[in-house]
């Protein structure tokens, strides 16, 4: 696997297989919220970064996929909701923020 978001997002989901379809929709769904942090502004925290930092980041990436990936309506909001809320948190919290943030 390689990619520490996507072993996030499987561990997360309890996926143990090693499919490369779900690793492949997994890896789009990583990409994507990716994409869409940066798109608010938020960058990547790089290694001196506050501790935390990178933790955060990622439990944004694992909200978004899980949102994305799960069938059960109640779990997918519920994982959208609560990564909208962190999304805003990360926006406002200047430490995230990069040369194309707010």
């Amino acid at each position: 696997m390689g990619n520490k978001y996507l072993t996030a997002a499987k561990n997360a989901l309890g996926i143990t297989v090693n499919d490369p379809e779900i690793d492949a929709a997994l890896q789009d769904l990583v990409n994507a919220a990716r994409a869409d942090l940066r798109a608010g502004g938020i960058e990547e925290p790089t290694a001196a970064a506050p501790k935390g930092n990178a933790a955060l980041y990622k439990r944004g990436v694992v909200l978004y996929v899980t949102a994305g990936f799960v069938d059960d309506a109640t779990a997918a909001r519920r994982a959208g909701d609560d990564y909208d809320r962190l999304k805003t948190s990360l926006a406002l919290n200047g430490e995230f923020r990069g040369a194309s943030g707010p």
